[in-house]
């Protein structure tokens, strides 16, 4: 009787973790025991897919700030209570060499109210959503997660360093 485990393959490696008693055939021939296989699978899977996400995320927030991050910093000194993922936007849209008509039009959005935007100065009404982040993030070639983890980080470290002697204008 030989055992079988539950096997892990992640790109081209392959990894057996376990042994379950029995053989395979008997274990094959169980619906319960191939429902439970199934569904740890597919566990796996979610958990391993999260993972690639948060990785991704990581690396972009590294790649953010490293490349952008003194920008971003200044420009959220500069404006430290308006919205800071639309600085980060603009500081990077610039960096880019992308017009700002471009981006309006990639992410869908007219011109003005996306210069309200990475200004700092829209309105409650003319807010965005996490959708236009997302949007914005994507256009920008950044994951939007990390693009809005480092512009709130960046502007909690300001104020933070200034210990909170300014207030909102």
């Amino acid at each position: 009787m030989a055992g079988t485990g539950v096997t892990l393959t992640l790109g081209d490696r392959t990894r057996l973790f376990g042994d379950l008693i029995g053989s395979s055939e008997l274990l094959d021939s169980d619906p319960r025991v191939v429902a439970v296989m199934a569904k740890l699978e597919d566990q796996v899977a979610a958990a391993v897919k999260e993972a690639v996400l948060e990785l991704a995320q990581v690396g972009d927030s590294r790649r953010i700030v490293r490349e952008h991050g003194n920008a971003i910093a200044r420009a959220i000194a500069g404006a430290p209570f308006s919205e800071p993922v639309g600085l980060a936007v603009g500081v990077i849209r610039k960096a880019q060499g992308m017009t700002r008509a471009e981006l309006a039009r990639r992410i869908r959005r007219d011109r003005g109210s996306l210069a309200r935007w990475e200004s700092g100065q829209a309105s409650r009404r003319a807010r965005w959503t996490i959708l236009d982040v997302r949007a914005a993030g994507e256009a920008l070639g950044y994951d939007p997660t990390a693009l809005f983890l480092v512009a709130d980080e960046a502007r909690h470290t300001y104020r933070e360093a200034i210990g909170d002697r300014m207030s909102p204008a």
